[in-house]
């Protein structure tokens, strides 16, 4: 599974409840996103998340460079 600035900080988030999910999972999050704490987020996800690989990228929430760089990988 691929997330992309999961919002786990917020109450609608609702974890596993008998152990941590085992599925490999992807996160990217922009280092200056200002809508959802990347800090605050990866410090949830390993809670959570056996199989995680989390990436900070040099972005903010919409992603703008992000996107681009992946578009480009697609086309290469």
């Amino acid at each position: 599974m691929i997330l992309l600035a999961p919002a786990l900080n917020l109450p609608e988030f609702k974890p596993p409840m008998y152990a941590k999910l085992q599925m490999p999972v992807i996160i990217y999050h922009g280092t200056a996103d200002d809508i959802v704490d990347p800090y605050t987020v990866k410090i949830i996800a390993l809670k959570y998340f056996s199989n995680l690989k989390h990436h900070l990228v040099d972005d903010d929430h919409p992603y703008i460079k992000l996107f681009l760089f992946l578009i480009g990988r697609s086309f290469s």
